[in-house]
């Protein structure tokens, strides 16, 4: 058998990972993301995170938008939403219960995030 140096990641689990994903395209890091996720995931979801105020200057894309953008470069990615909460603990309560919601039980679940992203603010499982 041939025998490379590359290494070989074997794919289990699901890979899931938060954004708000509020640009008119998927940036360099954006699509680094996907790409790792993909990879190491049997399945991956991505969650769209949802402004309470709409159509502002930091959150000028809704949801549908940035779906569609997503799912046309990555149709194997399951998308999601969630959307923001008074505090941390609550969001972190409920991202856990999406999450639940959307992965056979017991599988083994990796969250992913990047510069400023979520993961400071969680607090759940």
């Amino acid at each position: 058998m041939l025998q490379t140096s590359e290494e070989v990641i074997e794919r289990e689990g699901v890979g899931v990972f938060v954004g708000r994903f509020q640009t008119p395209f998927l940036t360099k890091g954006h699509k680094e993301l996907f790409e790792t996720v993909r990879s190491r995931h049997h399945k991956t979801i991505c969650i769209i995170g949802l402004s309470v105020l709409r159509a502002t200057k930091n959150n000028p894309l809704d949801f549908e938008a940035r779906r569609k953008m997503i799912a046309d470069e990555y149709p194997d990615v399951q998308i999601q939403y969630i959307q923001d909460r008074p505090s941390d603990k609550a969001w972190s309560l409920a991202l856990d219960a999406l999450i639940n919601a959307n992965v056979p039980p017991g599988s083994k679940v990796v969250l992913y995030g990047s510069r400023d992203s979520f993961i400071e603010h969680y607090h759940g499982n």
